[in-house]
């Protein structure tokens, strides 16, 4: 399987997942499947802008054209989700009656709700198409150049994170654009790692980077949890000072690790840049570290700490 083929069939074993745990909303529209529909998207963004790269005739912002207003409508239902679950756990450690997480509880109901709903009247033919569109441009991707524009995908990727790890970045609103940037280079590395036969990248390094996106991901969880109040959502004093100091906690946390972020992208890019280089890409393998057979590209995920905790 050369490097092609595997991303053939990562893409197919997302596709795959996405329309499994669609089936689960309209069927049972439980938490589980609206947070691996969530999660399956993210991945799927993350790989349409790695994409964009290795064929610059393809469109991340109009492929998404095809999901609607999906991946909005999921978010908001986890949103509610996670957020229902922080209160509810604070709610009991002070011994506060269940109003606000009750609240919350109701809106994540009626947010579920409209997504069943969404998702039983739109026709899911837009995205059959655009299923069809990727695999076309995987198919005929130019194995010329394939490192190089693996490299013009992730070096500006590297920089940016560099960047908003900087000191003149230590605010709060820096936050949001790093967490995102964050997970979109974890999902395509392991990408790569799930590719790659020749070397991996260090575990140690791989946990860290892992570790960083869900200490964004619990800040963002709340920071937005706190946003409600200040929307005009009605909340017990000791609540909210709860809620605040949690998020100043896991703000100031993240203040004190952003100097690691900076060393962490250098050994993770240098790690990439060897793999790269000591990589056939172009040519079938044999052999290699992974053995990749049909479904061995998924398989190769479990190898890293995902988790996927967070939002």
């Amino acid at each position: 399987m050369n490097c092609v083929e595997g991303l053939m069939e990562y893409f197919k074993h997302l596709e795959k997942d996405f329309h499994h745990h669609y089936i689960d909303i309209l069927q049972d529209n439980d938490e589980d499947s609206v947070h691996q529909l969530r999660v399956n998207m993210k991945r799927q963004m993350a790989f349409f802008r790695l994409l964009e790269h290795l064929d610059n005739s393809f469109s991340t912002e109009r492929a998404l054209e095809a999901y609607g207003n999906l991946y909005d409508l999921a978010g908001e239902v986890r949103d509610y989700e996670v957020e229902r679950s922080i209160v509810r756990e604070d709610e009991k450690l002070l011994q506060l009656e269940h109003r606000f997480s009750d609240w919350l509880e109701a809106q994540e109901h009626r947010q579920r709700e409209k997504l069943k709903a969404y998702e039983a009247e739109h026709s899911l033919l837009p995205v059959r198409r655009l299923g069809y569109l990727v695999e076309s441009r995987i198919r005929y991707l130019p194995m010329e150049g394939l490192k190089e524009r693996f490299n013009s995908y992730f070096k500006p990727l590297f920089d940016d994170i560099r960047g908003l790890a900087g000191p003149e970045n230590r605010s709060e609103a820096e936050f949001h654009k790093l967490r995102k940037l964050i997970k979109e280079l974890f999902y395509n590395l392991q990408l790569i790692s799930a590719l790659c036969t020749v070397e991996d990248f260090k575990e140690e390094d791989v946990n860290a980077l892992n570790d960083f996106q869900h200490l964004l991901g619990n800040w963002h969880d709340s920071y937005f949890t706190l946003s409600r109040i200040r929307e005009g959502q009605d909340c017990p004093e000791a609540l909210q000072v709860r809620l605040e100091e949690e998020r100043v906690s896991r703000a100031q946390k993240i203040v004190e690790r952003l100097d690691e972020l900076i060393p962490l992208m250098n050994r993770l890019e240098s790690q990439l840049q060897h793999l790269l280089e000591q990589e056939p890409l172009e040519h079938p393998h044999p052999s290699g570290k992974h053995k990749r057979q049909p479904g061995s590209v998924r398989e190769a995920f479990k190898q890293w700490n995902v988790g996927e905790r967070a939002k």
